[in-house]
Order: C-alpha cells, then structure tokens, then sequence
C-alpha cells in the first residue's frame, strides 16, 4: 500500500505547483524572520537597560566609553569617543573667470566653467557649435579621526540618536 502512496505522489498531478509552494514559503520565511529581528531587538534593550541600571544607576548606557578610575556603581571621570568623520561633496557650478581673453581678443574675459553640462565650441567657423565633450563637477572627499574627552555625565559623547550615518539633504544631487 505504501509503495503505491508513494508512487502517486511522484506524479506531478498529485504535488502542489512549486510556484505556490514557494511564495508560501517565502512569505512565512519572511514573517518569521521579521518576528525573530524583533523578539531578540526587545530583548537586548530590555538587557541593557537591566546592565545600565546596574551599573550606572540609569536606564540609558553612556555614549562613549567610561575612562577609569572606576570609583563604584556611577563613578567614574570621564567618558571618551572616537569617530571616523568622511565628508563628501561637490560644487553644483563651479566658474573662474580672467580678464585677459584669449590670444585672439585679449579685452575679452574668459570663464573656465565646471558644472557638468556638454562643452561646445564652433571650432570651424561655420557659426554651428561642435560638441568637445563634457566637463564634470568638481568633487571633494575628506577623511579624519575625531577624539573626544568629556565628564561623566549625563551620557557622555556620542551617538545618541542611533544614526550612525548622516547626510546632508541635497546629497547626493547637489545644486538641483
């Protein structure tokens, strides 16, 4: 009898499509997993408030790292903070302009103009302005280590908000 169970659920007539098998299980994947982010997210605050409770005598851990001497429960000197700082950017227009001309009209003023539009120029004398190729805007990037010192209370330095990164609001599209 089972043989013959078994040998009817190898037909394709007898097993649910695979597609509706799939996105079942996906969709129940993604409610368990969705579920199990948020249990172990509840159960980290609720133990670390226990842990700063007990040892800072607040429901908040300190922002930054408590400097010794450790004098007891709250106690301790300062707190300190270290942050990677990047900053990027880019001029929108960017334009210098001289004075001199060129050889050709030397009272006229010339602009060197970077704003990432198409470069033409009528290089013919046909009076129709042919296409160079396109300038770029001018970018920046810096990078720096930021160290800070401060007393104890009440949190210290650091990130209290839980944005680790922050961008202006015109980043990335600049000047538009």
């Amino acid at each position: 009898m089972s043989g013959t169970v078994n040998d009817a659920l190898k037909r394709p007539i007898a097993r649910p499509r695979e597609p509706v098998v799939n996105r079942t299980a996906s969709a129940t994947r993604t409610v368990a997993r969705e579920a199990l982010h948020v249990t172990v997210a509840n159960a980290t605050e609720h133990r670390a408030k226990q842990l700063a409770k007990k040892r800072f005598g607040e429901e908040v851990l300190p922002a930054g790292l408590p400097i010794a001497p450790w004098l007891g429960p709250v106690s301790w000197y300062a707190t300190t903070n270290l942050w990677w700082v990047s900053v990027e950017g880019e001029y929108a227009r960017f334009a210098v302009a001289a004075n001199h001309g060129t050889p050709t009209t030397p009272g006229a003023t010339t602009t060197y103009v970077r704003d990432g539009a198409t470069v033409r120029l009528d290089v013919d004398d046909d009076d129709e302005r042919e296409v160079l190729g396109r300038n770029e805007r001018l970018r920046f990037r810096a990078e720096t280590g930021v160290v800070v010192v401060v007393g104890p209370k009440p949190r210290g330095v650091g990130d209290k908000d839980g944005q680790a990164v922050e961008t202006s609001a015109g980043w990335p599209n600049a000047g538009k």
